[in-house]
């Protein structure tokens, strides 16, 4: 319903403050007509008349204050139409003192992501990535603070014709880059984000590559030793395939993150994330047999609290682990490029191919996004197919429609 602006004779309404659009829908519900012209709400109810600001969550800017005065100068017909759906005044850019050039902003940009809590390997790729764009940048001489379109994409052939990087690699730089100078915007050190619009390459997504359960098999009971190393080999290897672990989460398991007895651990993933993966009975005999008979023969003065230990007694770490694992797998004759990781993708597979639902698997996983756990079903074509054949009402066979329905 349209309003017009209320007689100078009537009351005066009066300025009541900010309201969130819900409170104004349960003003408008119980009974009061409201108004609304841009961010200014007029509420007419018995005995009263009031002018609301209305904004979300938070708080209204102080400007808006003297907005709302002249909204109420206008609802009495004393003051000009005001300008509908106007933005709210953005408060002006605090630059961050101290940074003048590239180098200082790459400096303070790596102190903000250690401050963040980002992992290691994720502060080291920003560090090389942003070095080499702070060589190339003051090599062509151009402004770091607005780099144009050409500048990048010198920039994304020096990096494919000089370094040799792959198409995901140079995605990913250009990732690094869209970040960093969104921080540098929100810092005040450039005027806006120079890289939008400007895509990067985009390349194939390479698929896990798992192993089969036979070779999964021939790797684990090829382990045939009894000595302190061999016991915390079968224990590593056995616990990375039952709980898929990443090598850093696999190195990093804490003592007390063992529960042998409800047959699980805690995992502390990517981005300190948390989770609890269930172990099979294979993996908890191999590691109550190290815990037993390895461990201790190998424990150093003073004991780390660290599971897998190294052969002088201190933890070890993900080099040594990568190291037993290529012996491992050259002795069971795997497949070339086969990894630690090998055993994830193999753990997610297999319990996609036993009839586990993708959900569980993504928590199991710790994988943060489901689609990233969509990559194994392109992995199991017949897997996909059986279970189209048996789900489909226009693909199930007669006797199973007929079960169904």
């Amino acid at each position: 319903m349209a309003w017009s602006p209320p007689l100078a004779s009537l009351p005066d309404p009066q300025v009541h403050g900010v309201l969130t659009p819900r409170e104004l829908a349960a003003l408008a519900a119980s009974g009061h007509r409201v108004h609304r012209v841009g961010r200014a709400a007029y509420v007419h109810g018995p005995g009263h008349r009031w002018i609301f600001g209305v904004w979300g969550r938070h708080e209204a800017p102080p400007a808006w204050h003297a907005r709302l005065r002249a909204y109420r100068a206008w609802w009495l017909g004393r003051g000009s139409t005001p300008a509908r759906r106007r933005a709210p005044v953005a408060p002006p850019v605090q630059r961050t003192p101290g940074i003048a050039t590239l180098e200082t902003a790459v400096a303070a940009y790596l102190e903000h992501l250690a401050a963040r809590g980002d992992s290691p390997h994720t502060w080291r790729a920003y560090r090389t990535a942003l070095r080499q764009w702070l060589a190339f940048t003051e090599a062509s001489g151009a402004d770091w603070t607005a780099p144009g379109r050409d500048h990048l994409r010198a920039y994304l052939a020096y990096l494919v014709d000089a370094r040799g990087v792959s198409r995901a690699t140079e995605a990913h730089r250009l990732t690094i880059l869209r970040s960093f100078y969104r921080w540098c915007a929100r810092e005040g050190l450039v005027d806006g984000p120079p890289l939008r619009g400007i895509r990067g390459p985009r390349g194939r997504r390479r698929l896990p590559r798992p192993l089969s359960h036979a070779q999964v098999t021939r790797l684990l009971e090829g382990i045939t030793d009894t000595d302190p190393l061999a016991l915390r080999d079968r224990a590593l290897l056995e616990t990375a395939y039952a709980a898929g672990l990443r090598i850093e989460e696999l190195v990093g398991l804490r003592l007390a993150d063992l529960d042998l007895e409800r047959r699980c651990l805690r995992v502390v993933g990517k981005g300190d994330r948390e989770r609890e993966c269930p172990i099979g009975r294979y993996a908890v005999a191999a590691l109550r047999t190290y815990l037993a008979w390895g461990r201790p023969d190998l424990a150093a003065t003073p004991d780390p609290d660290v599971v897998f230990l190294n052969a002088r007694g201190g933890p070890l770490h993900q080099r040594g682990a990568r190291f037993r694992f290529a012996t491992l797998a050259r002795r069971a004759e795997l497949p070339p490029g086969s990894s630690p990781h090998s055993l994830r993708h193999s753990f997610a597979t297999h319990l996609l191919e036993g009839g586990a639902d993708l959900r569980t698997i993504q928590e199991l996983l710790g994988h943060q996004r489901l689609v990233t756990t969509a990559a194994y079903l392109q992995v199991t074509p017949v897997f996909a197919a059986a279970s189209y054949g048996t789900a489909h009402p226009r693909a199930r066979s007669r006797r199973t429609a007929a079960v169904a329905g």
